[in-house]
C-alpha cells in the first residue's frame, strides 16, 4: 500500500539519512523509518504514522500510497480523476476516510454493509462504523481492503482537508 521505493528515493533526494528521516518523523528509532522503506510494516502503518511519514518528507500523505489502477472499473475512473484533482494546499494533516464516498460508492456497486464487511473480511459493525464516520482512521491495510471491495484506487477513499 505504501509506495516503499518513493518514501526511500524522496529520503535520498532530501539528503537525509534513516536516522535524520526518523528523528523528523518523530520515531523512536531509525528501524521504525528502516521498516517502512523495506515493507516490514505494511498493513499496520497507520494514518497518522502515513502523515508523519509525509511531515517528515514534505509530500502529501496521499502521494506515498501506491497506485493501484488494476482495481479501477471504467465506471469508477470519471469520478476517480476528477477527486485527484483536488490537491491540499498544504501538508501536515492526518488523512481520513472519505465516509460519505465510500458510502456512495457501497450503494453503486449494489453492496449491504454485511455484503461489503463480509468481502473486506471486517464485522459490519466496523464497516457502518467507518460509513458513518466514527471511525475515521484505519490501518494501511484496511484500507487497502476497502479500496478493492469497492474496486477503486485507496487515495479515492480519503477526504481532503479543509483549508
Amino acid at each position: 500500500m505504501l509506495d516503499t521505493a518513493k518514501i526511500r528515493k524522496l529520503r535520498e533526494a532530501l539528503g537525509l539519512s534513516l536516522s535524520q528521516a526518523a528523528a523528523r518523523a518523530e520515531f523512536k528509532s531509525r528501524q521504525q523509518w528502516h521498516r517502512i522503506e523495506t515493507g516490514a510494516g505494511k498493513g499496520s502503518v497507520t494514518m497518522r504514522t502515513l502523515a508523519r511519514i509525509a511531515e517528515a518528507l514534505e509530500q502529501d500523505p496521499a502521494d506515498l500510497l501506491l497506485r493501484n489502477e488494476s482495481l479501477r472499473t471504467t465506471a469508477h475512473a470519471p469520478l476517480s480523476a476528477a477527486r485527484r484533482g483536488l490537491r491540499p494546499q498544504r501538508i501536515g494533516y492526518i488523512p481520513a476516510l472519505d465516509h460519505a464516498h465510500m458510502k456512495k460508492l457501497r450503494i453503486a456497486r449494489h453492496l449491504t454493509v454485511q455484503e461489503a464487511a463480509e468481502q473486506a473480511d471486517i464485522t459490519s459493525d466496523e464497516w457502518w462504523q467507518m460509513e458513518a464516520g466514527k471511525r475515521p482512521t484505519v490501518t494501511l491495510g484496511t484500507l487497502a481492503k476497502l479500496a478493492r471491495v469497492l474496486c477503486v484506487d485507496p487515495r479515492d477513499l480519503l477526504a481532503m482537508p479543509s483549508l
